[in-house]
């Protein structure tokens, strides 16, 4: 793959010569480079696109060291942080994208309120404590002074700049509120069913990673390769999913497991 790049594309497809403003940029991601001058051909390595991406991720804080580490396979966080090095260069950038962020994460807090509000069913653990203690007070939830903020954007961009609240999304429509969640690589909705940071607002990922569970269950016992790993994280798979939608009032069909797929089953503290 290198050799054809690094031949056949750079040679007949990537012709792109280094501008001042090239220069530029260049100098700011790496001062330390003496590799390039203006006016020289730039070439594209398969390379360039890791070291970009880290870049990006972390300049625009998309993304932490660790679960970079994690994503590119890394042996130490040194190679992360070199990957990744001088991206804090934009910060100038970074202060409009920060404040569209928060507004837009103000956006999902002041919906998913007003939703209930309405009378909307919210999943997750924080939306389930959330609806239960508006169900105890009734109507007259929203009419007290902080829970009447809760309903506008701005209160929830205040609340989010001065870092009283967090918010990041883990999957569509699946919201978490706790800085330290792991959740930013690997979804596991066992896990986000009762998690007392999360907002899940609807069913869509919800009903779609119980669709693939099940497809992979029957598809494992097909080719004779189901083991009680695989059988117990799809059970927990689809159980959690299910969890979700019976708690979004969402209707579907229960999926029924096989006799010789629970006799796999390692058991758990989700039960069969």
């Amino acid at each position: 793959m290198h050799t054809v790049i690094n031949t056949k594309f750079n040679r007949d497809k990537f012709n792109f010569t280094l501008t001042a403003e090239d220069m530029g940029y260049l100098q700011t991601s790496d001062p330390t480079q003496t590799s390039f001058n203006q006016g020289d051909k730039f070439h594209f390595s398969p390379h360039q696109t890791r070291r970009s991406l880290a870049y990006y991720l972390i300049g625009y804080e998309l993304c932490s060291f660790p679960a970079l580490k994690q994503q590119f396979s890394h042996l130490s966080m040194a190679m992360t942080r070199w990957y990744a090095r001088n991206a804090y260069s934009f910060e100038k950038l970074y202060s409009e994208i920060q404040k569209e962020r928060v507004t837009q994460q103000a956006e999902i807090f002041a919906r998913i309120y007003q939703k209930m509000a309405n009378g909307e069913r919210i999943a997750g653990g924080k939306g389930q404590a959330a609806v239960a203690e508006i169900s105890r007070q009734g109507e007259s939830y929203f009419e007290d002074g902080v829970s009447k903020r809760k309903l506008s954007i701005d209160y929830w961009i205040d609340r989010l700049t001065n870092g009283k609240e967090h918010l990041h999304a883990i999957a569509p429509s699946m919201y978490c509120t706790n800085t330290q969640c792991s959740m930013r690589i690997n979804i596991d909705l066992s896990e986000c069913v009762d998690c007392e940071y999360d907002f899940i607002e609807n069913a869509a990922y919800a009903e779609s990673s119980r669709m693939d569970a099940m497809r992979n269950i029957e598809f494992l016992k097909e080719n004779n390769e189901l083991n009680s790993s695989s059988a117990t994280k799809y059970m927990m798979q689809v159980k959690a999913a299910e969890a979700i939608m019976d708690d979004l009032g969402f209707k579907y069909e229960k999926y029924e497991f096989a006799e010789d797929v629970l006799n796999l089953v390692i058991e758990t503290t989700m039960g069969t």
